[in-house]
Protein backbone atom coordinates (compact mmCIF):
# COMPACT_ATOMS: atom_id res chain seq x y z
CA UNK A 1 0.00 0.00 0.00
CA UNK A 2 1.55 3.39 -0.88
CA UNK A 3 1.25 6.36 1.23
CA UNK A 4 -1.24 7.94 -1.39
CA UNK A 5 -3.85 4.93 -0.88
CA UNK A 6 -3.48 5.19 2.54
CA UNK A 7 -4.53 8.73 2.84
CA UNK A 8 -7.10 8.28 0.76
CA UNK A 9 -8.18 5.28 3.19
CA UNK A 10 -7.93 7.30 6.51
CA UNK A 11 -9.27 9.91 4.66
CA UNK A 12 -12.58 7.92 4.23
CA UNK A 13 -12.64 6.06 7.62
CA UNK A 14 -12.04 9.29 9.26
CA UNK A 15 -8.88 8.84 10.87
CA UNK A 16 -7.93 12.67 11.44
CA UNK A 17 -4.57 12.22 13.06
CA UNK A 18 -3.04 9.92 10.61
CA UNK A 19 -4.04 11.91 7.72
CA UNK A 20 -2.63 15.47 9.56
CA UNK A 21 0.89 12.71 10.34
CA UNK A 22 1.06 12.13 6.44
CA UNK A 23 0.39 15.64 5.32
CA UNK A 24 3.25 17.22 7.87
CA UNK A 25 5.48 14.64 6.54
CA UNK A 26 4.79 14.94 2.90
CA UNK A 27 3.82 19.09 2.53
CA UNK A 28 5.92 20.25 5.62
CA UNK A 29 8.98 18.67 6.24
CA UNK A 30 9.24 16.75 2.82
CA UNK A 31 10.41 13.16 4.07
CA UNK A 32 7.57 11.35 2.44
CA UNK A 33 6.42 11.17 -1.20
CA UNK A 34 2.59 9.70 -2.28
CA UNK A 35 4.59 6.97 -3.89
CA UNK A 36 6.18 5.59 -0.58
CA UNK A 37 5.22 2.56 0.44
CA UNK A 38 3.06 2.85 3.71
CA UNK A 39 6.04 1.13 5.67
CA UNK A 40 7.75 4.36 5.93
CA UNK A 41 5.77 5.43 8.31
CA UNK A 42 6.70 2.69 10.89
CA UNK A 43 9.55 4.90 11.87
CA UNK A 44 7.54 7.69 12.89
CA UNK A 45 5.15 5.76 15.00
CA UNK A 46 7.82 4.73 17.34
CA UNK A 47 7.28 5.56 20.93
CA UNK A 48 10.31 7.69 20.76
CA UNK A 49 8.96 10.14 18.79
CA UNK A 50 5.08 10.25 20.42
CA UNK A 51 5.83 13.46 22.53
CA UNK A 52 7.38 15.66 20.33
CA UNK A 53 5.45 14.20 17.11
CA UNK A 54 2.25 15.57 18.93
CA UNK A 55 4.17 18.72 19.60
CA UNK A 56 4.93 18.86 16.03
CA UNK A 57 1.57 18.20 15.03
CA UNK A 58 -0.28 20.45 16.91
CA UNK A 59 1.44 23.31 15.56
CA UNK A 60 1.17 21.85 12.31
CA UNK A 61 -2.03 21.57 12.84
CA UNK A 62 -2.94 25.25 13.56
CA UNK A 63 -0.96 26.53 10.56
CA UNK A 64 -2.81 24.55 8.36
CA UNK A 65 -5.97 25.61 9.88
CA UNK A 66 -4.80 29.17 9.01
CA UNK A 67 -3.62 28.06 5.34
CA UNK A 68 -7.00 26.66 4.88
CA UNK A 69 -8.95 29.84 6.40
CA UNK A 70 -7.30 31.94 4.06
CA UNK A 71 -7.28 29.40 0.64
CA UNK A 72 -11.44 29.61 1.76
CA UNK A 73 -11.17 33.78 1.25
CA UNK A 74 -9.04 33.20 -2.08
CA UNK A 75 -11.35 30.46 -3.40
CA UNK A 76 -14.05 32.72 -2.68
CA UNK A 77 -12.29 35.12 -4.97
CA UNK A 78 -11.73 32.56 -7.69
CA UNK A 79 -8.33 31.07 -6.01
CA UNK A 80 -6.28 28.02 -4.88
CA UNK A 81 -6.49 24.36 -4.44
CA UNK A 82 -5.57 22.76 -1.23
CA UNK A 83 -6.34 19.08 -1.93
CA UNK A 84 -2.20 17.58 -1.35
CA UNK A 85 -3.59 14.33 -2.80
CA UNK A 86 -5.58 14.61 -5.88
Amino acid sequence: MTIRELYNEAAKDGHYSLCLLIEFLAAEKRVITPSDDASVLDYYFQPRFHRKMNEYLAAYEQKRMAMQQAAATKKEEGEGNLEPFK
